[in-house]
């Protein structure tokens, strides 16, 4: 049971709070990026380059329940072209880090930045 519980906080995220529309990544429309530009952004933002999972229990043999998170962190994003490509980010976590047993591998989250509600932002356009 606690696999399962963990398996399905691992694919759940908090998004940020307090999100501005200045705290998103920007650029000048038709402009290329690359994943390194994104990732010395995210660097920078510290709501961005680590996000958390969902708070889940986890049940001992006789019941106690401990309650865990996991904690992602941004590892590396694509490349792009300002107002025509959103950013892919890739987001790993160790699941060891929540004190989980069981044989649940560590995975790659990808997340993409416009669920987030961080799309490519174009300097030109209307807010």
């Amino acid at each position: 049971m606690n696999a399962a519980i963990a398996k399905a906080a691992a694919r759940s995220y908090i998004a940020p709070a307090n999100l501005n529309v200045t705290d998103l990544f920007s650029g000048t429309q038709g402009a290329s990026f690359s994943g390194s530009d994104v990732m010395t952004y995210l660097n920078s933002k510290s709501a961005l380059k680590t996000l958390k999972s969902a708070v889940f229990p986890s049940f001992d043999d006789n019941g106690t329940v401990t309650w865990k998170q996991f904690t992602y962190t941004a590892s590396s994003a694509n490349s792009g072209t300002f107002g025509s490509t959103p950013v892919q980010v890739i987001y790993n976590y160790n699941s060891s880090a929540a004190s989980l047993s069981g044989s649940l591998q560590r995975q790659h989250l990808v997340l993409l930045i416009h669920l987030l509600k961080l799309m490519v932002k174009v300097l030109n356009s209307p807010l």
